[in-house]
């Protein structure tokens, strides 16, 4: 991934995990709202099946879900913790604000 030039959201989950399993139809939405940009990328990786830090270096996972914006800017590569509202708009928002897109949630 360190090699992207695209933005990516990753979501950190865990099967067993009540939260992910309720946040993940808006995660999946989120992703058809992205579908068809060419920067960005919604992505999922289960935590515990996946080694995390074959990922990137600075991503942890403490809690479940668990979210991280990464640039496709290469003099941004670090990873950052999203720590905002897990609602659809929102995310939209952060991923407008961050990438520059201007992808809409009116249709909300």
């Amino acid at each position: 991934m360190q090699n992207n030039d695209k933005d990516v959201l990753i979501f950190f989950y865990a099967n067993w995990c009540g939260y992910c399993q309720k946040f993940s139809p808006i995660f999946d939405e989120l992703g058809d709202k992205f579908q068809l940009s060419d920067n960005i990328v919604i992505a999922k990786i289960d935590a515990i099946e996946n080694d995390i830090d074959d990922i990137m270096a600075g991503i942890v996972v403490e809690s479940f879900p668990t979210l991280y914006y990464v640039s496709g800017n290469k003099n941004e590569k670090a990873a950052v913790l999203y720590e905002g509202s897990r609602e659809l708009k929102e995310l939209i928002e952060y991923i407008n604000l961050h990438s520059g897109t201007t992808v809409d949630h009116a249709e909300l």
